[in-house]
Parts: C-alpha cells; sequence; structure tokens
C-alpha cells in the first residue's frame, strides 16, 4: 500500500494545530512532521510503532498520545516527560 502523504506535503500544513493518526497500523512513521511547528496534538496511538517520529522541532507540542505504541524506554526523553497526559 503506498502512503497516503507524498513527501513535502506537509510543508503546506505548517499551522496544523492537531494531527491524529491513529489505528492505522504504522510500523514506522511515515510523515515528517518538520514542517508541523504549530502542532500541539499528536495522536499516535492504534498504531504499532517500532520508534517515535522526530518531535524536536514541534516545540507548541503540548499532548502526545501513544497507547499501544511499542517504543523502548529510551527513546522517552525529558521533553516527552513534560506533555500533558492523553487518555
Amino acid at each position: 500500500m503506498a502512503p497516503m502523504w507524498r513527501a513535502g506535503e506537509l510543508k503546506q500544513c505548517a499551522q496544523l494545530r492537531s494531527l491524529s493518526v491513529e489505528g492505522n497500523r504504522l510500523a514506522t512513521p511515515v510523515l515528517d512532521l518538520r514542517p508541523l511547528g504549530a502542532l500541539r496534538s499528536l495522536q499516535l496511538f492504534g498504531n504499532p510503532l517500532e520508534y517515535l517520529p522526530e518531535l524536536s522541532h514541534c516545540t507548541a507540542l503540548r499532548h502526545l498520545s501513544l497507547a499501544n505504541v511499542r517504543i523502548s524506554a529510551d527513546q522517552v526523553t525529558p521533553e516527552l516527560l513534560c506533555l500533558h497526559k492523553v487518555a
């Protein structure tokens, strides 16, 4: 199955505040989130992700949902621990 988003398309969404890709069976991050500096909420739950996408550029991020995501403890950075918990 081909990715729904072509490379670079999210550059047009620089002011996007909330993104949900819940329950899409994603094993690896397929979206380049670098253009989304204004992103405040990201729902990744229900995806068997093996690792997290790069989030350091998402400086406005306040809510991150990782329920049912396969990540290891070494991927949880102090920045992620400061986010508000999303049920």
